[in-house]
């Protein structure tokens, strides 16, 4: 699909397979972010969103089934938007910045969610660069690991 400069909340619910509604609860919940001009929305307004923004949704989207609560898939989504977004300026972790170059360079990205003692730690593992995860050795590295998403498969296809 070639990029262009803007995605209705019915075309990004139809390329990430959900329903217009879930995509509007993610408006809400701040997990996604609607260009400026159209962020108060309201009646006749309809949100208009940049594609990197349809990618962050495709993350959400994957991570859905995963039945996480909105403050952890938001504070997901907030680590994700700086690796799926090219555009993204400003101060990148060290782990986000290897994580950005990968992605960029079309090697495989997994995106795992561990949780800590009173959060979430979220780590991106480059499994060319690192040698291969599994289940149990990400549990030996990171502790009980919750959920892994390729960010490579839950981005195929969109812009």
């Amino acid at each position: 699909m070639a990029d262009r400069g803007s995605y209705s909340v019915s075309e990004i619910a139809s390329l990430v397979r959900v329903k217009p509604r879930a995509v509007q609860y993610w408006v809400e919940a701040s997990i996604l972010h609607p260009d400026a001009a159209t962020t108060a929305g309201g009646r006749g307004v309809r949100r208009a969103f940049q594609p990197s923004e349809v990618r962050v949704a495709g993350i959400a989207a994957a991570l859905g089934p995963f039945g996480m609560s909105t403050p952890v898939l938001k504070n997901i989504c907030d680590y994700a938007r700086e690796v799926v977004n090219p555009e993204l300026r400003g101060k990148r972790s060290k782990e986000t910045s290897s994580a950005v170059k990968a992605m960029r360079a079309g090697q495989q990205v997994i995106l795992g969610v561990v949780p800590g003692d009173d959060d979430i730690n979220i780590v991106f593992i480059e499994p060319e660069r690192h040698r291969i995860y599994t289940l149990e050795n990400l549990g030996e590295r990171f502790g009980r690991c919750i959920v892994l998403v390729d960010l490579n498969t839950a981005m195929k296809g969109l812009p």
